[in-house]
């Protein structure tokens, strides 16, 4: 459509002379046409052809015309009195050049004397046309000639065929028009600038009018436009409805699959409540028997004691008793309610502590065998801690990330001393909801360790760590607040709040809601130690406030960085936790003595 547009234009512009039309205004004219020796016969041809053009484009019905030629002596053709069918006149102008060695010369001036001396009106205006080659020009006036003098307006246009030559204007003339043409057969072109020059000189501006065949031009390519404008909106409007089915189709497959991840994450968690209900369920019922085998001691244990018989020592009776580490927060609030229970706290810690080396002569050989640690590794000087794995297995995370992770935490471990009655592992994993993987009472030694953290599968959904954090911080508090139970271990008993709570936040940091509140009862109240494990890419300013410190802030490459945070934070907690002891043996030594 476009090429046929682009055509239709350059067939307007190309032939412009074909569509526009041009009439001579109501004028006296006179043609002079050149018929020197330098004129061949079919020169003289173009000439006659080319008048007869001319006089086409004029109103012939008010127009006088008469004719002359010059060869290079006047030659009068007829004059305005008798220019009565020039049409048919101009055909039977003959080719008489003069062939004399001294033929006289004439002039514009004296072929105008000559052909419109009579018969010229004086409310008409005068045009003269001349033809002339450039190698024997006519000239303007002879010399001491007199000039005519015109009784209406005159206007001279001089046609020069050949080289280059200065047109003089004219005196008499209001106006001299030089028109250069290289050749006889281009006169023909010159018929419409021709009529529009004596327009615009004799009224002042164009009379060029449209004709028929422009009009039609115009019209198709009108139409041709339309049905482009068309064809233009009709894509566009294809474009649209297609961009508004994609983007309805797109819009129903992420509600679809929108709608499988909650219903696949409402399966994983009803998987998962069932068997966190089976694991309390089956923890009830292990209370139960250990109760009833303890009401069964104390009632062996009450027969004895009728019958004169020594009883042996109840399970409760070897547990470590053992007051925490008060905090430089609450030392001066709590420094009363310590004075009144010195006493009773030094006996307690004096007293318990044969029973802590007997049970730790007994199973030296049964700790030796069961750790994955070399006797000389740095981690088995150190105390124990409780060490909580919060992982994010939400979509920010991804499937690929979520295996390095793992795979970090089992390099990790490696320098963690695992063991009963040593360091004791948890894991808890969060997106939309948190759940338990493994509990601190689950597994102890490396290796089931490892096998527990490679089965953590991925979720995805959304990220919600301050739920996740509260979750991991009420863990933590019922491990700090356990109760005396008759649940122990067959090496060490279940130990209370005498040992290091470590939280380690396996994230990107990224996080649906506000973590602060969160973190600050973890670091206040808890007296919890955070550090996190990201990827390359994570949002450090939501971690940083978690962990209160850039330096507990580790990438997945950097395990030998986290193995020496994680020492220091235990021997940072052994010296308070000696200097604590100490004190309570000095308290209990004063009271003694006094």
């Amino acid at each position: 459509m476009s090429h046929i547009l682009f055509f239709l234009i350059v067939l307007v512009f190309s032939n412009i002379e074909c569509v526009i039309g041009c009439t001579w205004p109501e004028v006296d004219a006179l043609f002079i046409m050149d018929s020197t020796p330098q004129v061949t016969s079919f020169q003289h041809k173009a000439e006659v052809d080319f008048l007869r053009q001319v006089m086409s484009t004029m109103k012939m019905s008010s127009s006088n015309v008469a004719m002359a030629q010059f060869t290079p002596w006047s030659r009068v053709e007829w004059t305005l009195a008798n220019s009565t069918y020039p049409e048919s006149k101009v055909q039977e102008a003959p080719y008489c050049p003069c062939d004399q060695d001294n033929c006289p010369s004439t002039s514009i001036n004296t072929l105008i004397r000559y052909t419109m001396n009579t018969a010229n009106r004086k409310s008409v205006p005068d045009v003269i046309l001349v033809i002339s080659n450039s190698y024997q020009p006519l000239v303007e006036v002879l010399p001491n000639e007199p000039l005519i003098s015109p009784i209406s307006p005159l206007h001279v246009f001089y046609v020069v065929i050949g080289s280059n030559m200065h047109v003089s204007r004219f005196e008499p003339s209001a106006h001299t028009v030089g028109i250069k043409v290289t050749d006889f057969e281009h006169l023909s072109h010159l018929v419409l600038p021709l009529c529009q020059s004596v327009n615009g000189y004799i009224k002042g501006g164009s009379t060029t009018r449209f004709g028929p065949l422009c009009w039609i031009i115009i019209g198709a390519i009108l139409f041709f436009a339309l049905i482009l404008v068309a064809l233009l909106a009709y894509a566009i409007y294809n474009y649209n409805e297609e961009n508004r089915r994609l983007r309805h189709r797109i819009a129903e497959s992420e509600r679809l699959l929108r709608k499988q991840n909650e219903y696949f994450t409402s399966q994983l968690h009803t998987e998962m409540q069932k068997q966190i209900a089976t694991g309390e369920k089956h923890a009830e019922e292990m209370k139960k028997q250990q109760d009833m085998m303890q009401s069964q001691f104390d009632r062996r244990d009450k027969d004895r004691r009728d019958s004169g018989i020594a009883s042996p020592r109840s399970p409760r009776d070897v547990e470590v008793q053992v007051t925490p580490i008060p905090t430089p927060i609450e030392h001066d609030k709590n420094e009363s309610e310590e004075d009144i229970r010195s006493s009773e706290t030094s006996e307690s810690v004096l007293s318990s502590g044969s029973d802590i080396t007997e049970s730790t002569e007994t199973d030296s050989e049964e700790l030796n065998r069961k750790t994955h640690l070399p006797r000389d590794h740095p981690a088995r000087k150190l105390p124990p801690i409780d060490l909580m794995f919060l992982v994010d297995t939400s979509s920010s995370i991804g499937i690929n990330n979520f295996d390095i992770q793992k795979n970090f935490i089992c390099e990790m471990l490696k320098d963690v001393d695992i063991a009963p009655g040593r360091t004791r592992i948890a894991m808890v994993q969060y997106a939309q909801d948190p759940s338990v993987v493994f509990g601190f009472d689950q597994y102890y030694s490396f290796e089931s360790v490892r096998r527990g953290v490679m089965r953590l599968s991925y979720t995805g959904g959304a990220t919600m760590l301050s739920k996740a954090l509260a979750f991991a911080g009420g863990i933590m508090y019922h491990e700090q607040n356990l109760k005396k139970t008759t649940k122990r271990h067959q090496f060490l008993p279940t130990p209370k709040h005498d040992r290091l709570q470590v939280l380690c936040l396996v994230s990107d940091g990224y996080s649906d809601d506000n973590a602060d509140k969160e973190s600050v009862n973890l670091h206040d109240r808890l007296h919890v130690k955070i550090f996190a494990v990201v990827t390359r890419s994570f949002n450090k300013d939501k971690l940083v406030p978690i962990t209160r410190f850039d330096g507990s802030v580790f990438t997945v490459h950097q395990r030998e960085s986290v193995a020496i945070w994680l020492w220091r934070q235990q021997r940072i907690w052994a010296e308070h936790y000696s200097a604590f002891i100490e004190k309570e043996k000095k308290r209990s030594t004063r009271r003694q003595d006094n």
